[in-house]
């Protein structure tokens, strides 16, 4: 499985620019989103190397920057893919 997490600027939130920072790899930067694959419900992580697990990752915190501009849309921007394989 992969999950691509993105971000953008909203429409209107009135700045042009910025940089967005995603924490994650341990407890403390909670990193988990669920999902559901046929019927059953797990939380996942994401962890560094761009993995993801069942569990949280226990550090140290790692973190991505991207830079997002206000311009053509307001345009998603990824901070990257995590993937778990079963």
């Amino acid at each position: 499985m992969s999950f691509r997490l993105s971000v953008r600027i909203a429409a209107t939130s009135g700045h042009k620019t910025g940089t967005a920072r995603l924490w994650f790899n341990d407890a403390e930067a909670d990193s988990r989103f669920s999902a559901t694959i046929g019927a059953m419900t797990n939380n996942y992580y994401l962890r560094s190397g761009f993995t993801m697990s069942t569990a949280a990752g226990l550090g140290p915190k790692d973190t991505i920057d991207v830079k997002v501009k206000d311009k053509d849309g307001n345009p998603f921007v990824p901070f990257g893919t995590w993937n778990i394989t079963y």
